[in-house]
Protein backbone atom coordinates (compact mmCIF):
# COMPACT_ATOMS: atom_id res chain seq x y z
CA UNK A 1 0.00 0.00 0.00
CA UNK A 2 2.38 2.86 -1.14
CA UNK A 3 -0.25 5.31 -0.74
CA UNK A 4 0.13 5.12 2.83
CA UNK A 5 3.86 5.82 3.27
CA UNK A 6 5.11 8.88 3.00
CA UNK A 7 8.87 7.95 3.85
CA UNK A 8 10.24 4.43 4.53
CA UNK A 9 12.70 2.90 6.67
CA UNK A 10 14.75 -0.47 6.29
CA UNK A 11 16.74 -1.28 8.54
CA UNK A 12 19.17 -4.00 9.13
CA UNK A 13 16.86 -5.98 6.27
CA UNK A 14 17.56 -9.71 6.45
CA UNK A 15 16.39 -10.44 3.37
CA UNK A 16 15.64 -9.05 -0.36
CA UNK A 17 12.95 -10.04 -2.68
CA UNK A 18 13.30 -13.38 -1.49
CA UNK A 19 13.70 -15.92 2.18
CA UNK A 20 17.72 -15.06 2.95
CA UNK A 21 18.09 -18.54 3.64
CA UNK A 22 21.83 -19.19 3.29
CA UNK A 23 22.55 -16.45 6.13
CA UNK A 24 19.85 -18.04 9.07
CA UNK A 25 20.28 -21.65 8.80
CA UNK A 26 20.91 -21.53 12.56
CA UNK A 27 18.09 -20.61 13.78
CA UNK A 28 16.92 -24.07 12.28
CA UNK A 29 19.53 -26.08 13.58
CA UNK A 30 18.98 -24.15 17.26
CA UNK A 31 15.60 -24.84 16.89
CA UNK A 32 16.35 -29.01 16.21
CA UNK A 33 18.99 -28.57 19.40
CA UNK A 34 15.82 -27.39 21.55
CA UNK A 35 13.22 -30.09 20.27
CA UNK A 36 15.20 -32.81 20.39
CA UNK A 37 17.84 -32.33 23.84
CA UNK A 38 15.75 -29.12 26.00
CA UNK A 39 17.17 -26.18 26.68
CA UNK A 40 19.89 -27.24 29.12
CA UNK A 41 21.39 -29.64 26.97
CA UNK A 42 20.18 -28.27 23.57
CA UNK A 43 22.28 -25.21 24.72
CA UNK A 44 25.38 -26.83 25.45
CA UNK A 45 25.18 -29.01 22.31
CA UNK A 46 24.34 -25.82 19.98
CA UNK A 47 27.48 -24.33 21.65
CA UNK A 48 29.66 -26.81 20.50
CA UNK A 49 28.21 -27.55 16.54
CA UNK A 50 29.70 -25.77 14.41
CA UNK A 51 26.79 -23.91 12.75
CA UNK A 52 26.83 -22.37 16.10
CA UNK A 53 30.71 -21.38 15.82
CA UNK A 54 30.60 -20.51 12.67
CA UNK A 55 28.30 -17.65 13.67
CA UNK A 56 30.37 -16.73 16.59
CA UNK A 57 33.13 -16.51 14.54
CA UNK A 58 31.51 -14.27 11.87
CA UNK A 59 29.09 -12.49 14.51
CA UNK A 60 29.52 -12.66 17.42
CA UNK A 61 26.19 -10.82 18.30
CA UNK A 62 23.70 -13.01 16.54
CA UNK A 63 25.70 -15.65 18.17
CA UNK A 64 24.30 -14.05 21.47
CA UNK A 65 21.06 -13.46 20.10
CA UNK A 66 20.83 -17.10 19.55
CA UNK A 67 21.68 -18.68 22.44
CA UNK A 68 19.02 -16.56 24.10
CA UNK A 69 16.38 -19.10 22.47
CA UNK A 70 17.16 -21.28 24.57
CA UNK A 71 15.93 -19.66 27.78
CA UNK A 72 12.80 -18.57 26.50
CA UNK A 73 9.67 -19.74 28.42
CA UNK A 74 7.50 -22.07 25.87
CA UNK A 75 9.70 -24.64 23.74
CA UNK A 76 6.75 -26.17 21.51
CA UNK A 77 6.55 -22.18 20.23
CA UNK A 78 10.21 -21.27 20.21
CA UNK A 79 11.02 -24.12 18.20
CA UNK A 80 8.43 -23.28 16.17
CA UNK A 81 9.46 -19.67 15.77
CA UNK A 82 13.01 -21.38 14.94
CA UNK A 83 12.03 -23.34 11.98
CA UNK A 84 9.74 -20.35 10.62
CA UNK A 85 11.98 -17.52 10.45
CA UNK A 86 14.15 -18.44 8.02
CA UNK A 87 11.76 -19.16 5.83
CA UNK A 88 10.26 -15.34 6.22
CA UNK A 89 10.12 -12.75 4.58
CA UNK A 90 7.46 -9.95 3.05
CA UNK A 91 6.67 -10.89 0.03
CA UNK A 92 7.43 -7.93 -1.67
CA UNK A 93 9.31 -8.97 -5.36
CA UNK A 94 11.43 -7.28 -6.91
CA UNK A 95 9.05 -5.27 -9.63
CA UNK A 96 7.92 -3.78 -6.50
CA UNK A 97 11.21 -2.90 -4.72
CA UNK A 98 11.86 -1.04 -7.66
CA UNK A 99 8.35 0.72 -8.00
CA UNK A 100 9.15 2.13 -4.51
CA UNK A 101 8.99 6.39 -4.89
CA UNK A 102 9.01 7.57 -1.11
CA UNK A 103 12.07 8.72 -0.04
CA UNK A 104 13.94 5.92 1.82
CA UNK A 105 16.45 5.23 4.50
CA UNK A 106 18.20 2.02 3.85
CA UNK A 107 20.32 1.11 7.44
CA UNK A 108 23.06 -1.46 7.37
CA UNK A 109 26.02 -2.70 9.03
CA UNK A 110 29.01 -5.14 8.88
CA UNK A 111 29.30 -8.32 11.01
CA UNK A 112 26.12 -9.59 10.52
CA UNK A 113 25.46 -12.61 8.83
CA UNK A 114 21.43 -12.64 9.65
CA UNK A 115 21.13 -8.81 8.48
CA UNK A 116 23.87 -8.88 6.27
CA UNK A 117 25.18 -5.26 4.74
CA UNK A 118 25.31 -6.90 1.21
CA UNK A 119 20.77 -6.88 1.54
CA UNK A 120 21.15 -3.34 2.90
CA UNK A 121 22.89 -2.33 -0.23
CA UNK A 122 20.94 -4.28 -2.84
CA UNK A 123 17.51 -2.80 -1.93
CA UNK A 124 19.44 0.85 -1.50
CA UNK A 125 20.28 0.27 -5.00
CA UNK A 126 16.95 -0.73 -6.05
CA UNK A 127 14.95 1.81 -4.64
CA UNK A 128 14.96 4.98 -6.79
CA UNK A 129 14.85 7.61 -3.98
CA UNK A 130 16.77 5.50 -1.37
CA UNK A 131 20.13 5.84 0.10
CA UNK A 132 22.11 3.41 2.41
CA UNK A 133 23.69 4.50 5.85
CA UNK A 134 26.40 2.65 6.96
CA UNK A 135 26.30 2.19 11.10
CA UNK A 136 28.91 0.50 13.15
CA UNK A 137 28.07 -2.82 14.20
CA UNK A 138 27.09 -3.65 17.72
CA UNK A 139 30.03 -6.42 17.64
CA UNK A 140 32.61 -4.03 16.91
CA UNK A 141 30.96 -0.87 18.56
CA UNK A 142 28.30 -1.34 20.74
CA UNK A 143 27.87 2.23 21.37
CA UNK A 144 28.23 3.96 18.16
CA UNK A 145 25.67 1.37 17.13
CA UNK A 146 23.15 2.80 19.37
CA UNK A 147 24.03 6.58 19.14
CA UNK A 148 24.67 5.35 14.30
CA UNK A 149 20.92 4.25 14.57
CA UNK A 150 19.67 7.20 16.05
CA UNK A 151 20.97 9.38 14.85
CA UNK A 152 20.58 8.47 11.05
CA UNK A 153 16.45 8.18 12.61
CA UNK A 154 16.63 11.45 13.36
CA UNK A 155 18.24 13.14 10.41
CA UNK A 156 15.95 11.01 7.98
CA UNK A 157 13.03 11.96 10.08
CA UNK A 158 13.56 15.67 10.74
CA UNK A 159 14.23 15.88 6.45
CA UNK A 160 11.10 18.17 4.73
CA UNK A 161 9.97 15.60 2.15
CA UNK A 162 10.59 16.54 -1.72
Amino acid sequence: HPERVQRLILARPAYTDRPALEGQTAYIEAGRHLELFGASEGLERFRSSDEFRAVDAASPDNAKSLLGYFSRPRRDTTTALLARLPKDWPGVPQSMIEGLVQPTLVIGNGEDIVHPLGYAGALAAAIPAARLQVIPSKTVDPSGYVTSFRSALADFLEEVPA
